[in-house]
């Protein structure tokens, strides 16, 4: 069975594990997930250069010490900014949740949707793989 990848950033405010446990438990088993807290809580005291870059910084010195060259990035409040910072510095897609705020964003409120929006591309891609291997 094929193992995908996220890495979830939180907010400024909720642990990450607290954040995303509803969506870690819907993502299910066949998904490599990782809660990642946000760079600013690394240390005891934030970094005196505390910006976009460092949180991008941390994200791809996770992935490689993961040896994930290729996963999902799902971010909201500091994680989102974090996640657009990361983006902008790379081939990504935005997917926007109508109707959702800060107060209930949707890996809270619908953990399944969101499973689901980031299963169905990882699906799609296995799909092509396997029609270019067979054609």
């Amino acid at each position: 069975m094929p193992q995908y990848r996220v890495i979830l950033l939180p907010g400024s405010v909720l642990p990450a594990e607290l954040a995303y446990g509803g969506l870690l438990s819907a993502l299910g088993s066949n998904v490599d997930a990782l809660a990642k807290e946000l760079e600013v809580y690394a240390a005891s005291e934030p970094p005196l250069d505390d910006t976009l870059d460092v949180e991008v910084d941390g994200v791809l010195r996770e992935s490689a010490a993961l040896g994930w060259d290729r996963f999902h990035l799902v971010g909201y409040s500091g994680g989102g900014a974090s996640a657009l910072g990361f983006g902008a510095r790379s081939d990504f897609r935005l997917e926007v949740f109508d109707k959702r705020h800060h107060f209930d964003p949707p890996h809270r409120i619908e953990p399944e949707r969101l499973a689901d929006s980031l299963i169905a591309p990882w699906k799609r891609a296995e799909e092509s793989i396997l029609a270019d291997a067979q054609a």
